[in-house]
């Protein structure tokens, strides 16, 4: 199943499918890790619309909703 980076409960992994951005914003993504093939890991869920934290490529990155929504990832675990 394919879904949204935000629709990821804590514990959760998927494998980045497509990153549905602009070019800069899809550029600024894959500059700190967040491409198509990496796998990401939820570690921690912020109030609707604030941060949440995910570990991609071995670092820990907190996103804004709006920047996770348009993150598609592919339901690992």
């Amino acid at each position: 199943m394919v879904v949204p980076l935000n629709c990821l409960s804590p514990g959760q992994e998927g494998s980045i499918v497509w990153i549905a951005a602009e070019p800069d914003h899809e550029r600024r993504l894959a500059e700190i890790g967040f491409s198509p093939g990496c796998s990401v890991l939820c570690l921690m869920k912020g109030p609707k619309g604030r941060m949440s934290a995910y570990m991609a490529d071995e670092s820990v990155f907190g996103l804004r909703e709006k920047d996770a929504q348009v993150v598609l990832v592919k339901v690992i675990r």
